[in-house]
């Protein structure tokens, strides 16, 4: 499971004393990594990636320099990928070094804390001289607030309901764990979860998993891949039911969103919620049936949600 960014910035900085936080900031063009990645770099550790190559050297021997020098503390400085660094992305991106210590532990216990809880969060880098002002707030920055470099949001984790702990479920946590989701994890069955999973990840051991549907917040996301196809179905048409879930996937194929639909019918769900169903599940483009690929043509789709074309998620087709 990987570390959020600012715990890991505070045992870098208890091991190391300081630390460089690196931020993409304003881009323009094709950039390796989007706006607001983070990147930790110590004078012996590293943790996360900006994108790597010639533009992540750079900037690793800039942010170790600036650790050597005790009166620096900042710098906001812009990269031309394609004439400076001869990287073949060609756009251009401004890099924001901030260095780190013991004193800015409040600010990072408190992004820390909003990550933790879902929240919504901004970050302001304001620069006087040589120093900066590292600020954590609400949504974004109140009226008035001087002059500063970026600010960045953080999305809250979006709410995810995974049913069944089989080997389709866990290869899917194994994935989703290092992403953007809150998810309530729930099967009858205890033997079948892993020791462990990402902090991110609630394991729910549950004889009555269609119970968990109404509980789940408005806009969730439910994923179904149980050990049985009526439970499917019942999970399913509780989730459809509500009118309300950001993406319904059920695995399975043609044949078995056919027979859904005939349970639907004689359970009186109505055709327009049907036809919300993702069934079969996963990316299209991502071909293959092992669970291990499944897992990554689920987690694909996910990411693709909040894309203006979501004609490829509510599928009719035989995979």
């Amino acid at each position: 499971m990987t570390e959020f960014w600012a715990e890991k910035a505070k045992r870098m900085i208890a091991a190391e004393h300081q630390v460089t936080l690196v931020t993409v900031g304003q881009a323009k063009g094709s950039i390796p990594r989007s706006e607001g990645t983070k990147m930790l770099i110590g004078s012996r550790a590293i943790f996360g990636t900006i994108g790597g190559g010639n533009l992540e050297f750079q900037v690793m021997e800039q942010a170790r320099r600036m650790l050597a020098e005790p009166e620096k503390t900042c710098l906001y400085q812009a990269y031309a990928l394609g004439p400076l660094l001869k990287q073949c992305c060609g756009g251009s991106v401004k890099i924001l070094l901030e260095k780190m210590d013991k004193r800015h532990f409040p600010f990072l216990d408190q992004v820390e804390k909003a990550h933790n809880n879902g929240k919504a969060y901004g970050m302001i880098s304001a620069t006087g001289g040589d120093q900066v002002d590292k600020r954590y707030v609400d949504h974004k920055a109140p009226d008035g607030y001087p002059d500063h470099l970026e600010e960045w949001v953080e999305p809250p984790a979006r709410p995810l309901y995974m049913f069944g702990a089989g080997h389709v479920g866990r290869a899917t946590a194994k994935i989703l764990e290092n992403l953007n989701f809150k998810v309530c994890w729930i099967d009858g069955r205890a033997d079948e979860f892993p020791d462990q999973c990402g902090d991110n990840i609630e394991k729910i051991i549950s004889e009555d998993p269609v119970s968990y549907v109404a509980q789940a917040p408005k806009a969730s996301i439910f994923l179904v891949f149980t050990h049985s196809h009526q439970l499917d179905y019942e999970i399913t048409a509780a989730a459809l039911g509500r009118g309300d879930a950001a993406y319904c996937g059920m695995i399975g194929s043609l044949t078995k969103r056919k027979r859904f639909e005939l349970f639907c019918q004689h359970e009186g769900l109505r055709d327009a919620a049907i036809a919300k169903l993702t069934c079969p599940i996963g990316l299209d483009q991502v071909a293959g049936k092992s669970p291990q690929v499944i897992a990554v043509a689920v987690a694909a789709e996910l990411l693709s949600l909040d894309k203006k074309d979501k004609n490829k998620i509510y599928k009719n087709k035989e995979t």
